[in-house]
């Protein structure tokens, strides 16, 4: 009964430090982060990328690993393929851009010296129509609502940093990559095509350097 009872004590204690650990975990909001995510136009890319680092090291925290640091060097790459998938309406780790064209590529393209590199995409809607079933009031005017017939808006930065780390982290392949003790550099561009379904798609490149 004694080793049973110190078996359950160890439980509640690793439990309890585990909820301590996660609770000291925070999101700072950056100034100009609930800015909607522009139709046309240039994203602000150090905001893109600073929201989207708040997210990954957030997660990371509750996981018990270290914040990741971010590089313009890798901005740049990940920036250049967002562009060419909204341009191509085409998801995809490979591309016809010149010493670009690769995951591998694109990180050596960045110049810093590694031992390990990966890279996360994703593509999702510019106005928040995921989570739930919606219906489009008018299309013209890109007045979408959810179920209840609450009106859905357009991305924030910040939300958009938010729901896209989440769905990485949901998936198995991409998740590995954002939450593993290997990798200390990360950097996300993101690049709008507004052609793409329900008023334009957002395209995000994440690449990480270990």
């Amino acid at each position: 009964m004694r080793s049973i009872a110190r078996s359950l004590c160890l439980v509640v204690s690793v439990i309890f430090l585990s909820s301590v650990a996660e609770a000291a975990c925070e999101r700072t909001l950056i100034a100009g982060s609930n800015k909607a995510i522009p139709a046309t136009g240039k994203i602000n890319e150090s905001l893109l990328n600073n929201a989207v680092l708040i997210e990954v090291n957030y997660a990371r925290c509750r996981s018990g690993l270290p914040a990741l640091s971010s590089d313009s060097k890798l901005t740049k790459p990940a920036t250049k393929h967002s562009k060419w998938m909204a341009k191509n309406s085409t998801l995809s780790h490979k591309s016809n851009v010149r010493g670009q064209n690769s995951t591998q590529a694109r990180i050596t393209k960045s110049g810093i010296k590694l031992k390990t590199g990966a890279e996360n995409i994703i593509r999702m809607y510019r106005y928040q129509l995921t989570g739930g079933p919606f219906f489009v009031k008018n299309m013209a005017t890109c007045d979408f609502a959810d179920g209840k017939g609450n009106t859905l808006h357009p991305y924030s930065y910040a939300s958009l940093a938010r729901e896209a780390t989440r769905q990485w982290i949901e998936s198995p392949n991409h998740r590995k990559n954002v939450i593993s003790n290997r990798m200390r550099l990360t950097a996300t561009g993101a690049a709008v095509d507004p052609k793409g379904s329900h008023c334009g798609s957002i395209y995000l490149t994440q690449l990480f350097i270990g």
